[in-house]
């Protein structure tokens, strides 16, 4: 059930950035930055299982602390913490260039959008006052 989610959350982006938005009649390409800023997260985040819905809504700290890698060895990222470091290399605009292609009932003159991955990671997008005409 999970891959199917993220399965039609892959296409929906896809879609989204090739979907052009047309101002004044021209087609408004998106920026080739956005699509592989948004490419690297997709595909960064692609594998992870979705977090429970309690796990979300309420979020909560253990007292566990992270180790340092004392010893020289190198240390691998998880998939969280990839998913995480891509999402926050996606820059505002991007993320705002792909919801003003929602309908219009489904936009917000001024919104941020968070993303939460896993415990202890939170991406916020900020976007405008920008419509759609």
């Amino acid at each position: 059930m999970g891959r199917i989610k993220i399965l039609v959350l892959t296409c929906l982006t896809g879609f989204l950035l090739l979907m052009p938005a047309e101002v004044d009649g021209v087609p408004h390409p998106a920026r080739s930055v956005c699509i592989s800023q948004i490419s690297l997260a997709n595909y960064a985040c692609g594998g992870l299982d979705p977090s429970p819905i309690s796990d979300i809504f309420h979020h909560h700290h253990h007292g566990h602390g992270h180790r340092h890698n004392r010893h020289g060895s190198l240390t691998h990222e998880t998939p969280t913490e990839s998913c995480c470091r891509w999402l926050n290399n996606v820059e505002n605009e991007c993320v705002c260039d792909l919801l003003i292609q929602l309908p219009a009932f489904l936009s917000k003159p001024a919104h941020q959008l968070t993303v939460v991955i896993g415990e202890y990671c939170r991406v916020t997008f900020s976007c405008s006052g920008r419509v759609r005409p």
